[in-house]
C-alpha cells in the first residue's frame, strides 16, 4: 500500500476487497494490496467519515457531515437532500447496516442513534448516549430481531433491539461504563449468549 493517512478501513467478505477513506476520497483495494478503484469525488459537505459495508457487498454507508450511501452497482452516491430528519445532523461518527441489510444506522454527534431506509427516509431515532455515539455494530438475535450495540465518546456501551421499526433498549441498558471513548465495537450471539467486544474501553462482555 502506498503511504497515506487513512481515517477508516473496511474489508468486504463477499468481494474480498478493502475500502479505505482518506481526507478527500474513498479507495478500493484487493486482498493483495492492489488499488482497484477510487469512488467519484465526494462532496465537501461529507467531511471526514466512517464507512460500513452492507453484507451483500453492494452498498457502502459513508458518514461525516451527514450520512450518504454509495451504490457500487450504479456507481452513484446519494444526494445531499437524502438522509434528512426533522433535526439537522451535525456529524455522523459511526455507521452500520442491519444484519439483513434492509436499514442503515447512524451514530451521531449529540448522542443520537438513527435508523434509516436505504433511500434516505428516517425510520426512528433515540437518544443513545449522553455525549456522542462513536461506534455501532449489529447482529441477528435468537428471535430474528436485530441487536445493536453502541459505544460512546465518554466510554458507555449500550445494547438495543430493533424489531420492525421500533428501537428499544435491551437489558441491561448500560452494559459497560468506562472512561475512554469507544471507537469500535463488535457483537455476536451464539448458544443463547451475547458477546460484546469494545475497543478503547478494553472489555469483552459475555451476556445471557
Amino acid at each position: 500500500f502506498p503511504y497515506t493517512t487513512l481515517f477508516r478501513s473496511e474489508f468486504d467478505q463477499k468481494t474480498k476487497q478493502f475500502r479505505s477513506t482518506q481526507a478527500v476520497s474513498v479507495k478500493l483495494w484487493d486482498s493483495q494490496g492492489k488499488e482497484v478503484a477510487t469512488l467519484p469525488a465526494l462532496p465537501s459537505w461529507l467531511g471526514l467519515f466512517p464507512i460500513a459495508f452492507r453484507s451483500q457487498g453492494d452498498l457502502l454507508a459513508i458518514g461525516g457531515g451527514r450520512l450518504s450511501i454509495w451504490d457500487s452497482r450504479r456507481n452513484t452516491l446519494s444526494g445531499q437532500d437524502s438522509f434528512r430528519g426533522p433535526q439537522p445532523i451535525d456529524g455522523v461518527y459511526a455507521t452500520s447496516f442491519t444484519p439483513l441489510g434492509d436499514y442503515v444506522l447512524s451514530g451521531e454527534m449529540g448522542g443520537h442513534l438513527s435508523v434509516w431506509t436505504l433511500d434516505g427516509h428516517l425510520v426512528t431515532s433515540v437518544n443513545a448516549d449522553d455525549a456522542d455515539v462513536t461506534a455501532i455494530a449489529t447482529t441477528r438475535g435468537p428471535k430474528g430481531e436485530s441487536i445493536v450495540v453502541t459505544g460512546g465518546s465518554v466510554g458507555d456501551i449500550r445494547l438495543w433491539t430493533l424489531e420492525g421499526q421500533k428501537l428499544s433498549p435491551a437489558y441491561p441498558q448500560m452494559a459497560f461504563q468506562g472512561t475512554n471513548a469507544v471507537n469500535c465495537v463488535a457483537i455476536r450471539v451464539k448458544n443463547g449468549k451475547m458477546v460484546v467486544a469494545a475497543g478503547d474501553a478494553g472489555g469483552v462482555l459475555s451476556l445471557k
